[in-house]
């Protein structure tokens, strides 16, 4: 993973193993496999510039809520509906 991640323009990165036997991966936009909403298995997300001011994770109505708390559940902050 750590090779790939040089190969598409990465200068830092960090390879962890949680021995948990998942392959690594690289899911990135605008490519065949595009990231997802959520994994199995940890992940680790990097963001190509800082988010902005009030940026919430989103979720479609009728989701199911998570079993472990995340950022998901909890509501935007006000106004920014």
């Amino acid at each position: 993973l750590a090779s790939v991640l040089l190969r598409v323009g990465c200068r830092r990165v960090a390879e962890l193993d949680r021995g948990t036997q998942h392959p690594a991966f690289v899911h990135r936009a605008g490519t065949e496999t595009p990231p997802l909403g959520g994994y199995e298995a940890t992940a680790l997300y990097a963001l190509g510039m800082p988010m902005r001011p009030y940026a919430f994770r989103w979720k479609a109505k009728g989701a199911t809520p998570s079993t472990k708390p995340s950022s998901y559940d909890y509501p935007p902050p006000k106004g920014a509906q």
